[in-house]
């Protein structure tokens, strides 16, 4: 037997009464948090500050109300339901701010404040909940009041609670509990069998919860494939459609190829990026490779320090560095068996330490690094190789002999530079008006040259050879729009309409026809 529920007038009202407590709060939802340690450091002046670290942390945002306009909710929720108004907040060494709801017994007090949960998401944000209950008899129907509203309320919200037992044995759960339902549907792929879709997941292991690309077929069920992780409870797989790219889920959820659900962080999607930018790079080349054309890729980033950092030992390399040195790898491990031998022997002859390099501002005097964010010099660096082989020796960078076929530059190479094999463009910044979007893509708008610096021109596979990918950092309808924007501002002396305006005082001469 299946238990239905139905929304009952007064338990709305009860719900509506507690969120007028909160009336004027913001909806505070996708804010992303850095994680304090708890460590301390000594700033310049000798302060002590606590040091953040880069990872994303997860927390109810707190209350932008102040005391006073709490207070004031409450007293007009508590005379509309003809109560005494309280004279002030009720405070304890635990909580600023105590709220006491009172329902009769059987009048769905469980099922009143799992709503109330999902109305405090859908109003406010707020997605973290802790349930504290007195006995283990009521823990266990609270955790089966969960199990069973869950579908009645996916049907009101499209969303279902993640929830757990909290044990101080299973730590992993406050990790799970901590983070959304991660998804990132990477490609399908379609085969004289049935699609396969290949997902990126989080997965339960000894070590802890880690992301893994799986390829699954219909009827794949997540919640068994990641050890059992609860957000991923009623994820399984009703259809793979090749057509329109998309995975279907029995709960309702869909995914498109290239999106991304869930627990998606700023370092989530660049580390999606630069893979996707890698296996763009890869099936050009695959195909180039024969025809003697060297593939690069460049991606654009806002800090250089993402790329390159520096210690008291020198240089070492920066989020972005080795991001990318880890998706390198797994792309490379992914080709499969048919790379044929000579491209695959290229392969195996560059290390992917060399396979990259960055180019930034430099002090030619000092011979030194700038970033162009701060202005300031680097302690260390030499960067001359780069700047020498980047933008001096093209003929260099266009060999198979040189291993460097991805580059990391700030603004330096957005405009005025060009290299005509560059087939790959990623944007790894948040859009910014500093430099328009047909500077980025016009690094790669170029004839690409073979290994004889022979122009690929020919009008037969001129349109075949020369494509550019963007993998850009925000959505492709965004992209295109701010695209034709800066072509249109930039074309806006030109006409547009051949109207009479654009023909008076010009002289038009028409000529003879051939055969007159």
């Amino acid at each position: 037997m299946k238990l239905k529920f139905k929304i009952q007038d007064y338990q709305t009202h009860a719900v509506e009464a507690v969120m007028n407590c909160f009336k004027g709060q913001l909806n505070t939802s996708g804010i992303n948090y850095r994680i304090d340690p708890g460590v301390k450091k000594k700033d310049a002046q000798g302060y002590s500050q606590a040091e953040l670290y880069d990872q994303a942390g997860f927390k109810n945002a707190d209350l932008m109300l102040t005391g006073q306009q709490i207070l004031e909710n409450i007293q007009k929720v508590q005379r509309y339901q003809n109560l005494p108004p309280s004279s002030a907040l009720v405070k304890t060494k635990v909580s600023p701010l105590n709220l006491d709801i009172e329902m009769e017994t059987g009048t769905g007090k469980t099922y009143c404040y799992i709503k109330t949960i999902f109305e405090m998401n859908k109003h406010y944000g707020w997605s973290k909940f802790i349930i504290v209950v007195p006995s283990i008899a009521i823990r266990e129907g609270v955790y089966k009041s969960l199990e069973i509203t869950a579908e009645h309320f996916l049907a009101a919200y499209g969303k279902k609670v993640k929830f757990f037992i909290y044990n101080s044995k299973q730590l992993h759960n406050l990790e799970s509990f901590s983070s959304d339902a991660y998804l990132y549907l990477e490609s399908i792929e379609v085969s004289t069998q049935s699609p396969v879709a290949r997902i990126e997941m989080e997965v339960k292991q000894k070590s802890g919860i880690k992301r893994i690309i799986r390829k699954l077929k219909k009827g794949g069920n997540l919640f068994d494939l990641s050890n059992e992780l609860d957000q991923y409870k009623g994820f399984v797989i009703s259809d793979i459609n090749a057509i329109t790219d998309t995975v279907t889920f029995t709960n309702g959820a869909e995914l498109t190829a290239g999106e991304a659900t869930g627990d998606v962080n700023e370092t989530a999607l660049r580390r999606i990026q630069i893979r996707e930018a890698i296996r763009a790079h890869f099936e050009k080349e695959q195909t180039l490779f024969h025809q003697g054309i060297k593939v690069l890729t460049l991606f654009f980033i806002d800090e250089v320090a993402k790329y390159l950092r520096y210690t008291d030992s020198g240089e070492e390399g920066g989020e972005y560095a080795k991001i990318f040195e880890e998706e390198y790898r797994n792309c490379l491990d992914g080709l499969g068996l048919l790379v044929q031998p000579e491209y695959k022997k290229y392969l195996e002859g560059i290390n992917v330490e060399r396979t990259h390099n960055g180019y930034f501002s430099i002090d030619r005097k000092l011979q030194r690094m700038i970033d162009p964010v701060t202005g300031t010099r680097s302690t260390e660096t030499d960067d001359v190789e780069a700047y020498d082989l980047i933008l001096k020796d093209k003929e260099r960078m266009l060999s198979f002999e040189e291993p460097v076929r991805f580059i990391f530059s700030h603004s330096a190479l957005r405009e005025g530079w060009d290299n005509p094999n560059v087939f790959v463009i990623c944007t790894l910044k948040h859009s910014d008006n500093t430099i328009s979007r047909r500077q980025e893509v016009g690094r790669g708008l170029r004839i690409a040259v073979n290994q004889f610096g022979e122009r690929q021109d020919n009008p037969a596979t001129v349109h075949q050879t020369n494509v550019l990918t963007v993998v850009a950092s925000e959505s492709y309808k965004d992209f295109v729009a701010a695209l034709q924007k800066d072509i249109s501002e930039s074309l806006s002396e030109r006409p547009r309409v051949a109207d009479e305006a654009y023909f008076t005082g010009k002289v038009i001469r028409l000529m003879a026809a051939p055969w007159k």
